[in-house]
């Protein structure tokens, strides 16, 4: 018999980790939950919601390394469903688990509160050189209709394999982890965690099918807003290098690097007036550092 289990990694999530634990108990899957240091009752709903193991990091250790410890912990199953705290399961997730089985990863269909598909954030393909320029220099916020953003999120398709699906609704055949040896834990705390473990995936023969029968509501956000500023903008550059590093060639690097350097001036300028202080200077100053031994070959 087949088993599923789901992993629900939480920081300050408690307004909304209950209803995705029941969620998954009505599917009929365990749930194991890895609590980062929270500080608000995260563990305390969890423990009440039905989790079947609450793991209590004393410490913020970051997604991926809880992504890894609740892989151990789940034990022997055949799949594994990677589900963010602020994601509830709104429909049979059998398919998903069929195509799991079937092709090694699957993911089902995110959709907004209301009910809308998450296009543009949930499917995406693998970051080139060129996508993250254009990222880093708001050019696919600015212009979101340009041919490099509408190719890399997939807008105007319908895809049945996706190469970069968000590790929110992302189930993977625990065989398939253990082969790939779970996710880099040097992308701390979040982001391009799952860009990296989406890309070993493929490096190693899997594509993951994309199951839209199967739809999740989420609210998107939540963990990472309550970030200080300081951190989400540290965190985002830091995993972006390092992911331009393990994946893109030299001159793809210095590309994307370069484009933080000229990208950082101006951000900081407006972190200043944002935030009314000037903690950006500094934030800023340790992302050019970065950024310059990208630049010179010298990844972290």
């Amino acid at each position: 018999m087949n088993r599923t289990a789901a992993i629900v990694i939480t920081y300050n999530s408690g307004e909304v980790v209950g209803r995705c634990i029941r969620s998954c108990l009505a599917q009929n899957i365990d749930v194991v939950v890895v609590d980062n240091a929270s500080t608000d009752d995260s563990v305390d709903q969890a423990k009440a919601a039905g989790a079947s193991l609450v793991i209590v990091n004393l410490e913020n250790f970051g997604f991926g390394h809880s992504a890894n410890q609740g892989y151990r912990a789940v034990g022997d199953v055949n799949c594994i469903l990677l589900l963010n705290p602020d994601v509830e399961i709104a429909s049979s997730i059998d398919p998903l688990i069929a195509a799991c089985v079937e092709h090694g990863a699957a993911c089902g269909m995110l959709q907004d509160v209301k009910g809308k598909p998450q296009t543009g954030f949930q499917l995406r393909r693998f970051p080139t050189s060129t996508v993250l320029v254009f990222e880093v220099l708001s050019f696919n916020r600015l212009l979101s209709n340009n041919w490099i953003n509408r190719n890399y999120r997939y807008l105007g398709e319908n895809p049945v394999i996706v190469e970069q699906p968000a590790g929110a609704f992302l189930m993977v055949r625990g065989d398939v982890w253990q082969a790939v040896g779970g996710f880099d834990e040097g992308y701390y705390p979040v982001w391009f965690e799952d860009v990296d473990f989406c890309k070993r995936l493929y490096n190693h023969g899997v594509r993951i099918r994309y199951v839209s029968s199967s739809t999740a509501r989420h609210v998107g956000g939540h963990s990472v807003g309550k970030m200080p500023y300081s951190n989400r903008v540290t965190a985002w550059y830091g995993s972006l290098l390092r992911y331009s590093c393990k994946h893109l060639s030299d001159v793809e690097r210095r590309s994307v690097a370069m484009a933080v350097l000229l990208s950082a001036g101006p951000r900081c300028v407006a972190g200043i007036i944002g935030q009314r202080n000037f903690v950006p200077v500094t934030v800023w100053w340790g992302v050019c550092s970065k950024a310059l031994l990208t630049l010179f070959g010298r990844c972290a």
